[in-house]
């Protein structure tokens, strides 16, 4: 299980520092996130579990586990956009998902195959969320300092980290067919922890925002 690579200390940093956040952010629309983040943990803990301690696949838990996090991010952006055209993206995302992850289970039944369409989706989802959430940001009249905005962070790393995925996956098959590249993932893992390190270092910084920034009211 040793050692442990660095984008899993990043993700327990940030972790630790939304534990203390907590008490600044509990009430507010960013507290779930620590209880998102020990899910988190614990389930990239037990995958390497199985795959470096039990040497077994935990290609299963990740099906299950991937559209949890993007429904949760879902949940998230529900909390901040506000337009009407945004009010409706959401929930028609969601039911999307949901229709798309049902199809994955019943297309692949108990094969250990990663259930890239759902991550794939799920990646298109969350890039365009987070590009109406910039669009609204645009529009907005009032004077905003974004370097003390905790959701403009946690939507700045979504959106890198979802757009890096995007793009992995729209080149790397056509590399993959060509006898290039990839054909074990590596590239897949090496780009996904990379970006995995922005995306968490990213939730840190808006944790720890809120801790000298307490802008928002109580739902």
């Amino acid at each position: 299980m040793l050692p442990i690579p660095f984008y899993l200390i990043i993700e327990i940093f940030a972790l630790i520092t939304s534990v203390i956040a907590y008490p600044k952010m509990k009430g507010y629309r960013l507290h779930w996130f620590s209880y998102f983040l020990f899910f988190i943990v614990t389930v990239e803990l037990v995958g390497r579990y199985f795959s470096r301690v039990l040497h077994l696949s935990n290609v299963w838990l990740y099906n299950i586990t991937v559209p949890i996090e993007y429904l949760f991010y879902c949940f998230i952006f529900s909390r901040y956009l506000t337009s009407k055209i945004s009010r409706k993206i959401i929930p028609i995302s969601v039911v999307s998902f949901l229709i798309a992850t049902l199809l994955s289970y019943v297309q692949y039944g108990n094969k250990a195959i990663f259930h890239s369409e759902t991550l794939f989706l799920g990646n298109f989802i969350i890039v365009l969320l987070s590009c109406m959430y910039f669009y609204e940001l645009f529009l907005k009249l009032e004077h905003i300092n974004l370097l003390q905005e905790p959701i403009f962070w946690i939507v700045s790393g979504l959106l890198l980290f979802n757009s890096g995925e995007i793009l992995y996956s729209i080149v790397v098959p056509l590399l993959k067919n060509n006898g290039l590249v990839d054909k074990d993932s590596k590239i897949f893992l090496e780009i996904n922890n990379q970006m995995i390190v922005v995306l968490y270092l990213s939730y840190s910084i808006a944790f720890l925002c809120t801790l000298s920034i307490f802008k928002y009211k109580k739902k």
